[in-house]
């Protein structure tokens, strides 16, 4: 038998209700946000119009199986710097306008900044906590 994940059950919120008092219900999370109530209690703020319309445009044009493309961006785990470097090689080689990676993690170092070369250029990649 699949093991089934088990589900959030409404509970109440904490503080402890006193006596007389209503509780208050916090909802189950919506597995995505397509099918997340349009509540008005709590409206997210508006996003910048702009950014959704490229956002939009992008994933309309492509095709819903396509996972990755010439703009997909990527982090990458643990300190790998040849990776990394192979990596953004490969990207100015291909002609991509921009590195695929944009940080790496590395959770045994504080944050900081990793040099590496874009074409005949220096670029400072983050690595992050």
């Amino acid at each position: 038998a699949p093991s089934q994940r088990p589900s959030l059950v409404v509970t109440r919120a904490w503080p402890a209700v006193q006596a007389g008092e209503k509780p208050v219900d916090i909802p189950e999370p919506c597995p995505s946000s397509a099918s997340r109530p349009s509540s008005g209690s709590n409206p997210a703020p508006p996003a910048d119009p702009e950014r959704r319309a490229r956002s939009a445009s992008s994933v309309a044009s492509r095709p819903s199986y396509e996972l990755f493309n010439s703009s997909t961006r990527a982090i990458i785990y643990g300190m790998q710097p040849q990776a990394v470097q192979n990596m953004l090689d490969f990207d100015y080689i291909c002609g991509r306008r921009e590195p695929s990676v944009c940080a790496m993690v590395y959770p045994f170092e504080a944050n900081h900044y990793a040099k590496f070369y874009w074409s005949t250029s220096e670029i400072l990649i983050p690595s992050l906590q």
